[in-house]
């Protein structure tokens, strides 16, 4: 079952991506870190294409203080 949140990307302080290799594959993991000291997953991904995607419009997203959806499972 995986879970909504919803979060205005003007509270984001900073983005921390982490890369991490299993079995010969690349995994990008962008984490957000919020203000009031939050810090929370925003997604996994194993293609660099769908990571840097997701990446320029969190970035959009946080210059315009745009509502964005975060799922986790």
């Amino acid at each position: 079952m995986s879970q909504v949140r919803l979060i205005n990307a003007g509270k984001i302080v900073n983005f921390i991506t982490d890369f991490t290799q299993k079995e010969g594959r690349v995994r990008y993991r962008i984490r957000l870190h919020l203000s009031g000291g939050e810090t929370l997953v925003f997604a996994d991904y194993l293609r660099f294409e769908q990571y840097r995607k997701a990446w320029w419009h969190l970035h959009q997203a946080r210059t315009i203080a745009a509502d964005v959806t975060i799922r986790h499972q």
